[in-house]
């Protein structure tokens, strides 16, 4: 057993696990911080438990499984403390008054002076020898780590002589104290004030480990002499976009804080956390602005190499009692140099009669703001030659070398300006034309120079296209009203108007109009406009003395047919004059009225062509609309036909006269001609009709090659009739088969709807009227009968054979055969006949 000795008064500092201090009188109770442990008390540590004791403000430890007291009459009374081989565990179910007697706590002091084995005493339940139960009845329990462990001390004692050397320790066993020496440090790179990725922060952690005493957390902080003079070294070295920073420490927040005019640029955090007895230590660093990676940075706490600023110092703490660790943390954290500046393509495009300031985005701003942005002096030679109202001009740059001006050197007045700025923007106006030579377009390529405060350099060009000036822009167009009913073979030829003229409006841009025209290639373009169904295209087929003629054209059958013409800038500039000489086809929405459109520009002396007033602002044609009203057929009257039964073959007279009756229409055609008569199949003129009691159903053909139709009536014996419609408008109607006339009715009167259609679509109806005359049997001749009434079974001579005879008709039966023969009695045959005296009816 080792013995140490605690010579003074000790008050617990900290405690871990299971303490005990039993009073002399066998109070037992457990031992808390702060408390102070007796000379004349006994103090027992468990398995995993120490205490702290402080003496005269000296710390000293007692390790587990030990038995601690004052001994008399040895070395003036000192405290010694045990340590048994053995694990000790208490039942706190017992503590309390009598836990230990008075004989235990003194036979604890004699095992002690006599080299007995304490633990003796106390109750063992490991297997083993030596493990007897005492008198605390199972208060303090030993397990045995052997299979037999005996208490032995080092020092003398008075009931047992010892060969052994004899050693007294006047301390109890020295703590040990935090070695420290931990490194930490950390990466990060600046943001971007393009992309606003500021602020920037990292974060790295390290452990630092404690000794015996646990580590207080709130001890670590920046050595004081490595504080100093990092402090000093970053007011010195370290500027944000040119401008200083003052670094203080804020032990508030044990923080070392850079600050400037516009707020936080770097801040290095030390939080640290207690893990059980060792200190986890987090260094968070977080640059809010930009930091000049420069030279003068040079070297120290403060460096910079490779474009990376690094800033080094040291960290201190203290263990629970206060001991500073052994050797201090060294922190180091280094800031990388971020994005460069990153040149932007520049194209800034100005129409020359357009004053409004141009902007935009140069270079982009990387890590560090700009220190410079200036044009080389190389960019005037650009300049040269350039002429603003027939005057020669001159290019300057300014003495910070940031703005172009040019000026006309006749007037002085200012021709443009272009200028760039430290934000990454430029500037372009321009107030009077430039005059553009062989050329719609002046292109300039200015040089620059770009540094920012790290001193990182990029080139850029700002490339400028000056394009001609205002084009002249169409205000107004007049447009016509023509009729194409006046057009040759329209219904109103020589009264409806075909032509007309009208006038182009337009002002003038940076140059004067030199002449208008129509461009074909944007006419008709979705092919809508036709004439006799084919689509319309415009020629320009003149331009003499100024005025250009365009014709509207198509082709039809392989030649090429003249539908419109149009002279532009006839009589005068600006006029035109239009002349429709075909038909247009009116088809769809535009059954009545179409409207052709004709695309006209205004170009000035550069040929630079016209705008629209209120349009898109850049070239676009302005409309010459002639509105076409439709001209449409109309049948003033159709031929009435009519045919005769009896001339059929089964007729009264057979070929007395012709079975076919033709006719035509009374028409007028108008400009789109009638390309079509047909019936209307929305009618059925044969609806009831019979033939020898038979239904007559109707049946068309069309014959494309002669434009014909054909109607053919028919039974299902034999065909009535056929009616013939041409696409000239004539007709005819065959008599194939008698039709069967109403009783008592000579004539049957046919009525055909027929719809006459022109190019257009246009339509107008019209009947033909087809007679057809019944014909009628008749009888020629009939036989004479002659009786002899003594052949009555009453006369003179009966014979029964003689008393009936028989005769015929000779009759002429016609086109609609004979079906049955009956007396007319609307006269009275036998008026006046009586037999044996009596009248006869």
């Amino acid at each position: 057993m080792e013995v140490e000795i605690v010579r003074q008064a000790r008050i617990v500092e900290e405690v871990s696990g299971d303490v005990i201090a039993v009073k002399p009188d066998g109070a037992a109770r457990k031992v808390i911080q702060g408390e102070t442990i007796q000379s004349n008390e006994i103090m027992i540590t468990a398995r995993n438990a120490s205490v702290v004791l402080s003496a005269s403000g000296i710390p000293s430890i007692v390790d587990e499984n030990s038995i601690s007291l004052e001994l008399e009459n040895v070395d003036g009374n000192a405290w010694h403390s045990a340590q048994v081989n053995g694990d000790i565990g208490f039942d706190f179910t017992q503590i309390g008054d009598g836990a230990l007697s008075e004989d235990d706590i003194a036979a604890i002091q004699g095992a002690i002076l006599e080299g007995a084995d304490p633990t003796q005493i106390l109750e063992a339940t490991a297997a083993g020898a030596g493990g007897a139960g005492s008198a605390n009845g199972g208060f303090v329990t030993i397990e045995y780590n052997g299979t037999e462990v005996l208490a032995s001390t080092f020092f003398e004692t008075s009931a047992q002589a010892q060969d052994e050397a004899e050693e007294t320790e006047d301390e109890l066993r020295t703590l040990v104290f935090a070695a420290g020496g931990e490194s930490i440090s950390e990466a990060l790179v600046e943001g971007s004030l393009s992309a606003g990725t500021y602020p920037q922060s990292e974060t790295a952690t390290v452990t630092v480990f404690a000794g015996d005493l646990p580590l207080d957390a709130d001890s670590f902080v920046p050595e004081p002499a490595s504080l100093a003079s990092l402090l000093a070294e970053l007011n010195s070295d370290i500027t944000s976009s040119g401008e200083a920073v003052t670094f203080t420490y804020d032990s508030a927040e044990n923080a070392i804080v850079g600050v400037n005019a516009q707020g936080e640029v770097l801040r290095i955090d030390i939080d640290t956390t207690l893990v059980g007895k060792d200190v986890s230590l987090e260094l968070t660093t977080t640059v809010s602005q930009p930091i000049d990676h420069v030279d003068s940075v040079g070297g120290g706490q403060v460096a910079i190499s490779d474009d990376q600023i690094s800033v080094s110092f040291d960290i201190t703490g203290a263990d629970s009692g206060g001991n500073a660790i052994r050797a201090p943390i060294d922190a180091q954290v280094s800031i990388g140099d971020g994005v460069n500046p990153t040149p932007q393509a520049t194209n800034v495009q100005n129409v020359e009669s357009d004053s409004t300031l141009i902007q935009g985005e140069f270079v982009e701003i990387g890590s560090d703001a700009l220190a410079s942005v200036t044009f080389d002096s190389s960019a005037l030679q650009q300049f040269d030659g350039l002429l603003s109202d027939n005057q020669s001009t001159t290019a300057t740059l300014s003495d910070d070398g940031t703005t172009i001006t040019l000026t006309a050197d006749g007037s002085g007045d200012t021709v443009l300006t272009v200028s760039v700025d430290a934000q990454g923007q430029y500037e372009y106006q321009q107030f009077k034309p430039l005059e553009h030579n062989g050329s719609d377009t002046i292109s300039l390529s200015l040089p620059t120079t770009i540094v920012d405060y790290d001193q990182d350099t990029v080139t850029n060009d700002l490339n400028i296209e000056i394009t001609d000036g205002d084009n002249p822009v169409i205000t107004n167009v007049d447009g016509l009203s023509l009729d194409e009913s006046g057009v040759a073979g329209g219904s109103q030829v020589g009264t409806a108007v075909v032509s007309g003229s009208g006038s182009i409006t337009a002002t003038a841009g940076s140059d004067i109009i030199d002449h208008f025209e129509l461009e074909p290639s944007e006419f008709n373009t979705d092919g809508s406009l036709t004439s006799q169904g084919q689509q319309v295209t415009l020629e320009l087929t003149a331009n003499e003395n100024g005025v250009r003629t365009y014709e509207g054209v198509i082709e039809l059958n392989g030649s090429r047919v003249t539908v419109f013409e149009i002279k532009v800038d006839s009589p005068a500039q600006g006029d035109y004059e239009f002349t429709l000489f075909e038909q247009l086809d009116h088809l769809g929405v535009n059954d009545e009225s179409l409207t052709i459109e004709l695309p006209v520009y205004a170009v000035d002396s550069d040929g630079d062509r016209s705008e629209l007033a209120g349009g898109t602002g850049s070239e676009e044609a302005g409309k010459i609309l002639i509105q076409v009203k439709d001209d449409a057929p109309t049948i003033s009257g159709a031929d009435a036909l009519s045919l005769d039964e009896d001339d059929l073959a089964s007729g009264s007279s057979p070929d007395a006269a012709s079975l076919t009756a033709n006719g035509q229409f009374t028409v007028t055609e108008g400009a789109d001609t009638v390309v079509e008569y047909r019936l209307d199949t929305n009618s059925n003129p044969v609806a009831g009709l019979k033939s020898d009691g038979l239904a007559v159903s109707l049946n068309e053909t069309y014959d494309s090659a002669t434009n014909t139709y054909t109607y053919t009536a028919s039974t299902s014996a034999q065909d009535v009739f056929v009616l013939t419609i041409k696409g000239d408008g004539t007709y005819s109607f065959e008599l194939k088969g008698p039709i069967d006339h109403a009783a008592n009715a000579d004539d049957q009167t046919l009525n055909f709807a027929v719809i006459a259609k022109d190019n257009d679509g246009d339509t107008v109806a019209q009947n033909i009227s087809v007679n057809i005359v019944d014909d009628a049997p008749s009888i020629t001749h009939a036989e004479a009968l002659i009786l002899n009434e003594n052949d009555l079974a009453s006369g003179t001579s009966p014979d029964a054979t003689r008393v009936s005879k028989d005769g015929d008709f000779t009759t002429l039966e016609g086109a609609d055969k004979v079906v049955s023969y009956k007396l007319d009695l609307t006269t009275n045959p036998i008026d006046g006949l009586t037999s044996q005296g009596k009248a006869v009816t």
